[in-house]
């Protein structure tokens, strides 16, 4: 059975039609899929602590089956975190890296950023959670803290790739790339918090970055 076939076949609490119209059917099961881990997870963990959440009982509590787990984090402690893939979407890293999608630095570092918003779903409540279980599980912090470190260097070397290819009018430092790309991930994430979680996350992208923009002009 296809990984893809295997995710179909598991038996996962549906969200409402209308809960998230712009997506297709596949995908919001995929992504109920993936909060009923993250939700089970967080659940779990906080529960028994870190060695008593055994991916087992997280997927029995998720109502999945735990070959399916592996279709979206590699460990538990990533379930916990709800860390599941590249921060940043490997084709559209190499887009980026080459001189694309416009060949405008600042327009394509937004559309990169776009990508890593529609890419992860985002929501208050897990973060809320996460930040809970990382306070009391040293491992947790520790893990998130590699991770983030993965990301941070994996988005500086697309920087420098691209600066070397020397497409655009002035390049910036590849850590400099990098920590934008982290700072309008977050601040998109928490105007969509202010707004009461209205819309895509990705929606509030350009509010995002026109208050970036306002903040250098000044």
């Amino acid at each position: 059975m296809s990984p893809a076939t295997a995710e179909l076949a598991d038996p996962v609490e549906p969200l409402e039609p209308d809960a998230e119209p712009a997506l297709g059917t596949r995908e919001r099961k995929k992504r109920a899929t993936r909060r009923a881990l993250i939700a089970s997870a967080q659940t779990l963990v906080a529960e028994r602590g870190l060695d008593g959440a055994t991916i087992e009982d997280i997927c029995e509590r998720a109502g999945v089956a735990r070959r399916t787990f592996f279709n979206y984090f590699e460990t538990k402690e990533d379930a916990a975190l709800g860390w599941s893939e590249d921060a940043v979407d490997p084709a559209a890293g190499e887009l980026f890296a080459a001189g694309g999608p416009t060949g405008n630095l600042l327009d394509d570092l937004v559309a990169l950023v776009g990508t890593v918003l529609a890419a992860h779903d985002f929501r208050h409540d897990e973060v809320h959670h996460k930040g809970e279980l990382v306070r009391g599980e040293p491992r947790l912090l520790a893990r998130q803290l590699w991770r983030f470190e993965q990301t941070m260097t994996a988005t500086a070397d697309l920087f420098r790739r691209r600066s070397d290819l020397g497409v655009d009018d002035q390049s910036i430092d590849g850590e400099v790339g990098a920590f934008l790309v982290v700072s309008l991930v977050r601040l998109t994430h928490q105007l969509w918090t202010v707004s009461g979680e209205q819309g895509e996350l990705a929606d509030h992208l350009p509010t995002a970055v026109s208050q970036l923009k306002q903040l250098f002009a000044a």
